[in-house]
């Protein structure tokens, strides 16, 4: 990826975190950020150590919690 168009990914990505944290609070935006990464780990490297991990923070959240984190990834896939 060139330099700019990662500038700007970045941009929108940390728009996009804030926008989270603003309307759904630091509990769904961590939980997002942990699937987020987690998911990334996967793509690079698919295990079922990482598959497990993601699935045990899945199971963690409350339903409201799961919830609200489907909401915010809908909204960053929506984008």
């Amino acid at each position: 990826m060139n330099e700019q168009l990662r500038q700007k990914v970045r941009f929108l990505t940390t728009r996009l975190g804030a926008m989270v944290r603003e309307q759904s609070g630091p509990g769904v935006f961590s939980a997002v950020e942990v699937l987020r990464k987690v998911a990334k780990q996967i793509r690079q490297n698919p295990n079922s150590k990482l598959l497990k991990g993601k699935e045990r923070a899945v199971n963690r959240l409350s339903v409201d919690e799961a919830a609200a984190v489907a909401h915010a990834f809908r909204l960053v896939a929506g984008c």
